[in-house]
């Protein structure tokens, strides 16, 4: 049968024709009409060549035969010249599926005894996924601080519960599969995101909650928070301020330590006037001795305590010798200025001092690192003023903007050259250059920096020396680009480093929008600072790493060798041995990446660490001590009181229901008898070009064959 259609693509009208034979569908870009003259041109080129060729003698009926086969080829090779397609229906089953988001937070077993809680949380998870597994398609996901998709037995080792997160990821990634559920089992402490009633409101299915954990209060004295300084200075007194809540002690007494290496350092005796009693008692430490150092406040237990693992914390505080001066100056009033000043101004290791340029009186030789804010400008007072900062070897962070004389710049030879147009500003979004290894870049920066608001950056070609490195590289509309947005260089043991735009105090805003602290974006600053502010002098191994790290971070190193003349080089062997304080010893090697070499140690467990780093370079030995402390991260003990209620709104929000963990069958049976979760049949059209069928040129070869077969036998060529 033939039907007719029209539509139109791409502005040209075109024709199609559809031909069905029985349940195969042809369509094609030219009319099928045109295989009325293909089959008479086919017949007619046949008939030249078997009826009216005389010089063969072949009987009446094998001449209309051999005329069929050939009229065949023909017509055949004639239907493919108009690019005909195969139409067909393909059939696919979507089966339902269910999505398992198990708990694996150290809550889930802090609770009572861990052996038996861990016992008894893998063997609900195990008959919940297969019950499930029987019918449905079962995805699993374990979360913690971070969501990870894995269906191994559960360890409940993550210090850090994201309930929120976990619900939005599986929420995006599954938006348009045919899930049937959701099943959340937690016991509903959450301690990092937002409350996660918000992202489960967003679900198009229904979430179902098994609820883990014990929900009766009990009696526990607790060390909420400690608050001290990240760094202090000898013969200087600093605070640590001590909160402890109390719950069903109504009348008790306890008493607060505080220890360092081991020695009790000071004490306190406290009482409980309520059942729930919440209280803050400041410490003041002083230290005569420079170093990291580590104290533990310690809450004495009561009898009637269950949980006292959050009797205890400990907190590390860098003791420096005296603070390092930064000097800030600037040409102009500007946002970015008090954006920098409160970062320099968040770490107790500087002294900033912040002025007009026009106004200062002192000697650059003072300052440790010059922050310089839209200088050198137009002015020649300004220039010069940089040129006796050169002179005395001052590291300079140098921020370009719109007051900026980039002309001076120019001439100040810093290894980066701007051929620019006069006042010719524009909008540029920073890109993570992923070769970059200088200096470690806050994890929470790096990701978001593409989303951060754009730089005013001068346009202009930028030409750059083998000395300059590229933190982020400039993105111009939808362009990217190898133009340095933020960058450092390093000559002859001299640091700088440069911020090509301004606008960075939108960047601090944005941190804070995003992760509700200006934390990424101050460490950002302070890395920098610390780089170039760096004393190199006759060092031959420069290495970088953090006196301190939490248990969820990774412990990276950051390392560059020089030779006599203090040149980069990249053929130096570095090993590093990390101790902990039983004595074990951690060994790695330093990876080679350019000018520059890299360790990451992955993630240790808690406590003190001392390492010894030995780099080997023609055939001598260089060799740096330290150490670090891995904080503990004590969120999940803090609070132990499981949150059913939660789960309860949870479910109620997106017509599902909640069960405690010992009734998990039936919420399993409740599932299976739920007639909106079906597999989902569909069918979609498939287009086959009918050239690509190997049953064409198999049908050809055959009828050509059998022709030249009939031939032979009738003893003709």
């Amino acid at each position: 049968m033939l039907i007719k259609s029209a539509k139109l693509c791409k502005n040209v009208l075109v024709t199609n024709l559809y031909l069905h034979l029985i349940m195969i569908e042809f369509s094609s870009i030219f009319s099928f009409w045109w295989l009325l003259p293909i089959l008479i041109l086919s017949f007619g080129f046949a008939a030249l060549l078997y009826i009216r060729n005389k010089k063969e003698d072949f009987p009446r009926w094998m001449i209309v035969l051999l005329t069929f086969l050939r009229a065949t080829v023909f017509f055949i090779l004639g239907f493919l010249l108009i690019s005909p397609l195969v139409i067909s229906w393909k059939t696919e089953v979507e089966k339902a599926k269910i999505i398992l988001l198990k708990d694996n937070s150290r809550s889930m077993i802090l609770h009572g005894d861990s052996t038996i809680n861990r016992e008894f949380n893998n063997d609900v998870i195990k008959n919940v996924t297969s019950s499930l597994n029987n019918k449905y398609e079962v995805i699993d996901y374990n979360f913690g601080g971070e969501i990870d998709n894995n269906s191994t037995e559960n360890d409940f080792s993550s210090v850090r519960t994201d309930i929120n997160t976990a619900l939005n990821t599986v929420l995006q990634k599954h938006r348009y599969s045919n899930i049937g559920a959701i099943v959340l089992m937690t016991d509903g402490i959450y301690n990092k995101g937002n409350n996660p009633i918000y992202s489960s409101q967003n679900s198009r299915f229904p979430i179902y909650t098994l609820g883990f954990g014990d929900t009766i209060p009990h009696s526990d004295i607790a060390v909420a928070k400690v608050i001290t300084n990240k760094t202090a200075f000898i013969k200087n007194k600093f605070p640590l301020e001590v909160s402890v809540f109390s719950q069903k002690l109504k009348n008790e007494k306890s008493k607060i330590y505080i220890k360092s290496n081991g020695k009790i350092i000071d004490s306190k005796e406290i009482s409980f006037k309520n059942d729930n009693d919440f209280q803050k008692h400041i410490f003041y430490i002083e230290e005569k001795v420079a170093g990291l150092k580590s104290y533990t406040i310690k809450v004495q237990a009561v009898s009637q305590e269950r949980n006292t693992l959050n009797n205890l914390k400990t907190v590390n505080v860098e003791v420096l010798g005296a603070k390092k001066k930064v000097l800030m100056l600037y040409s102009a009033s500007h946002p970015d200025i008090a954006a920098i000043k409160e970062s320099v101004n968040s770490s107790e290791e500087y002294e900033l001092l912040s002025l007009h340029y026009s106004k200062f009186k002192g000697n650059v030789k003072d300052y440790a690192v010059v922050i310089l804010h839209q200088m050198p400008d137009n002015g020649i007072k300004s220039a010069s003023l940089i040129n006796k900062m050169r002179d005395e070897n001052i590291p300079i962070l140098f921020v370009l903007g719109s007051n900026s004389g980039v002309h001076y710049f120019n001439a100040l030879n810093t290894g980066i050259n701007i051929e620019f147009k006069k006042s010719h500003f524009i909008e540029t979004t920073a890109l993570l250059n992923s070769d970059f290894s200088e200096f470690g870049i806050p994890e929470g920066l790096a990701n978001q920096v593409s989303n951060y608001p754009p730089l005013y950056s001068p346009y202009g070609k930028f030409k750059i020396s083998n000395s300059v490195r590229s933190v982020f590289k400039q993105q111009i509309g939808s362009v990217a680009t190898n133009f340095p947005s933020i960058a450092v260089s390093e000559n002859s043991g001299k640091r700088n480093a440069f911020v090509f735009g301004e606008g960075l105090w939108r960047w601090r805003i944005f941190d804070f929008m995003e992760n509700k602290s200006h934390d990424n974006f101050d460490a950002f600053v302070l890395k920098i600072i610390r780089y170039i502010g760096l004393n190199k002098t006759n060092k031959r191994f420069d290495l970088q790493w953090e006196s301190q790290y939490f248990e969820y971070e990774k412990v990276d190193f950051y390392a560059q060798m020089y030779n006599a003349s203090y040149e980069v080089v990249s053929d130096a062997l570095i090993n590093i041995e990390i101790k902990n304080a039983e004595g074990k010893v951690f060994s790695f090697d330093f990876s080679n990446n350019g000018n520059n070499y890299s360790l990451s140690a992955g993630r240790l467990p808690a406590g003190e660490y001392s390492f010894e780093v030995v780099s080997k370079f023609n055939n001598k030995e260089f060799e740096q001590k330290g150490n670090f402390v891995i904080k503990a991260v004590e969120m999940e003990a803090n609070n132990l009181l499981a949150d059913h209620n939660l789960l309860r709104k949870i479910s109620l929000a997106n017509t599902g229901a909640y069960y405690p963990a010992n009734d998990y069958s039936s919420m399993i049976d409740e599932i299976l008898q739920r007639e909106s979760i079906v597999d989902i049949e569909s069918s979609n059209l498939q287009y086959k070009d009918l050239i690509n069928f190997p049953l064409i040129l198999l049908l050809i070869i055959v009828l050509l064959s059998i022709e030249w077969f009939i031939r032979k036998w009738s003893g003709s060529y």
